[in-house]
């Protein structure tokens, strides 16, 4: 009698773990198939439908999947509209510095040429003659162009060109 009593209650005993593991078990590979992101909702079975603890345990196993999936699917609409404005920015950005690179090069044009033009007013105060003006003159244009020669020509009155003023670095 107490062999078989000993029988029944490991009987019983082991019955009652596997009741209760059972849906355990599917619970944790429920909660692994979460963390690898291949959820379905077939998973749980008839879990979410139990009034127990268990049953519990299943309705906000599914109700974190679904709300883990819709939070993934914001997620992935707000990467899509960041790499949008991103590349609008960047599209943006590289117009704009190209406009100031166009604004620096005028900018410098206009330096270098402001520069030249006070150098050679500089050079033609005073009172000067007519070949003095042209030979400074001459020699401003022949410096702000960089050329290494140069000559000014004028039409006299015979309608011939006459050499004013020549330059040439040695």
């Amino acid at each position: 009698v107490g062999v078989a009593g000993l029988l029944v209650l490991v009987f019983l005993v082991t019955a009652i773990a596997r009741r209760f593991a059972r849906p355990l078990m599917g619970l944790t590979q429920t909660a692994a198939a979460i963390e690898e992101g291949r959820f379905r909702e077939t998973m749980l079975g008839d879990l979410p439908e139990h009034r127990d603890e268990v049953g519990e345990l299943a309705r906000s196993f599914r109700k974190m999947a679904r709300e883990i999936k819709t939070r993934e699917q914001n997620l992935a609409e707000l990467n899509q509209n960041l790499e949008r404005t991103v590349t609008q920015r960047t599209a943006e950005l590289t117009t704009r510095a190209g406009e100031l690179e166009r604004l620096t090069r005028q900018s410098e044009e206009r330096a270098v040429l402001e520069s030249s033009l006070s150098a050679l007013n500089s050079s033609l105060r005073g009172n000067l003659t007519v070949a003095q003006v042209a030979e400074k003159g001459l020699a401003g244009a022949i410096e702000f162009l960089g050329a290494p020669v140069g000559a000014l020509f004028v039409v006299g009155a015979d309608s011939a060109f006459h050499r004013l003023a020549a330059h040439a670095y040695p």
